[in-house]
This record gives C-alpha cells, sequence and structure tokens, in this order.
C-alpha cells in the first residue's frame, strides 16, 4: 500500500508539478490549495506526510507543523529565504526546502520523513515491494564507475557511488552487472549526500521488470 502525501500549495502549476513528481514515484498524492482544506484533511485523511508552501492566503504554513498532534511530518518549500523562519520550522521538527528545488532533493527527504515500516526500514520509492538483502555478491559499475549495491527489490535498488561521479547528475543511466551480463536502465528518484559518497535511490522501467526480477531471485 503506498504512502499518502497531502500536498498544500495556492499556484496551481506547482501543486500540478508536485502532485506528478510524488504520484510518478509511487506515493498517493492528495492536493488542495486551501489550508482551510488541509486542517480538514489532515483530521479526516491522516497523510503519513505533508508538503507545503510557506506562504498561503489563509495561515502561514508553519501553522500546519504547529497544530500537527499527530506529529505528521511535514516539509516546507518556500522562495523565501528567512532564516528566522527555517529556525522555527526547524525548531517544530519540519524541514525547510528553498524553491526551486531539485526533484531528486525533495524525493529524498521525502524518504527520510516517512515513517518506518513494521520491520523498521524506511519506506522507499521504489519499494512498492520490500527490498531485499543481497545472499551473493552483486558488482556493478556505470559506465567507468563502479557503485555498491545496498539492497534490491522488484521496483529498483539503492546504491553508493562517490559523490564527485559524473553520472550522477544524469536523472537515467544503465547499470552494467558484469557476472550476470547484463546492462538495465534504471532512473534515479532520490539521492542523499554524506562526506564522501552519494546514496542513491532508483527505478526499474516496468518493460525491464522480466529481466530484473530474474536478477533480483539469483542474488537476493
Amino acid at each position: 500500500m503506498a504512502f499518502r502525501i497531502l500536498v498544500v500549495e495556492d499556484d496551481a502549476a506547482t501543486r500540478r508539478g508536485l502532485a506528478q513528481l510524488l504520484t510518478g514515484a509511487g506515493y498517493e498524492v492528495t492536493e488542495t490549495a486551501s489550508m482551510t482544506d488541509a486542517l480538514s484533511l489532515l483530521s479526516s485523511q491522516t497523510p503519513d506526510l505533508v508538503i507545503t508552501d510557506l506562504r498561503l492566503a489563509e495561515f502561514n504554513g508553519l501553522y500546519l507543523a504547529a497544530v500537527n498532534p499527530q506529529r505528521i511530518p511535514v516539509i516546507i518549500v518556500t522562495g523565501y529565504a528567512d532564516r528566522g523562519l527555517e529556525a522555527e520550522a526547524r525548531e517544530l521538527g519540519a524541514d525547510f526546502l528553498l524553491k526551486p528545488v531539485k526533484p531528486s532533493q525533495l524525493l529524498g527527504v521525502v524518504e527520510r520523513r516517512l515513517p518506518v515500516t513494521e520491520n523498521g526500514e524506511s519506506f522507499s520509492l521504489a519499494r512498492r515491494w520490500p527490498r531485499r538483502r543481497l545472499t551473493s555478491e552483486l558488482s556493478a559499475r556505470v559506465d567507468d564507475t563502479f557503485v555498491r549495491i545496498l539492497d534490491v527489490s522488484y521496483g529498483g535498488l539503492r546504491f553508493i557511488a562517490k559523490r564527485d561521479a559524473s553520472v550522477l547528475s544524469k536523472p537515467s543511466f544503465r547499470i552494467t552487472f558484469p557476472k550476470a551480463a547484463i546492462s538495465v536502465p534504471v532512473r534515479v528518484v532520490w539521492q542523499q549526500d554524506s562526506e564522501s559518497n552519494r546514496l542513491c535511490g532508483a527505478t526499474v522501467p516496468d518493460e525491464w521488470q522480466l529481466h530484473w526480477r530474474h536478477l533480483v531471485d539469483s542474488v537476493a
């Protein structure tokens, strides 16, 4: 079952863009331009996460983080750089992102803020299926860059590469698995940086599912 995300944004084009991005990543999305409607939806539908603009007609977006008895994670996306408001958002437990936000950045924060499942794992954008640990070594590379596969699912995979790998600037590329003699196209849906590495979550196109599932079953 997909996680549910409430998008609160009074600009119609921005709201549609966010909804398309999140729906494409496997989430169930409810949209509204109204803070009043958002408050009603919070009590009636209880989404798993809220993404809201900061400056709305009726209330400041911080209001959703402040009046939040269910402690639903809130991500504030705004075009206004204000350190005071950012500090207030952090104090309320909300993330504060400045527009324009890269899709991979937003999806990475969504991944991090979603609740954990009963087995202690966080929900992955590639995970309409459970993650599976590797039972045998799975070496992989992208062009001349070697990547370390963390885990796989029928929907995709998570992997780590060096932050400075030029291929990571592309939204889509092919990952080659030499031992399996297969090269699979993937689409990166979120990224999270550490000091020297980058953790990525990627999905595999539907037309490659037969080949990909065979590979997953052979290594996990």
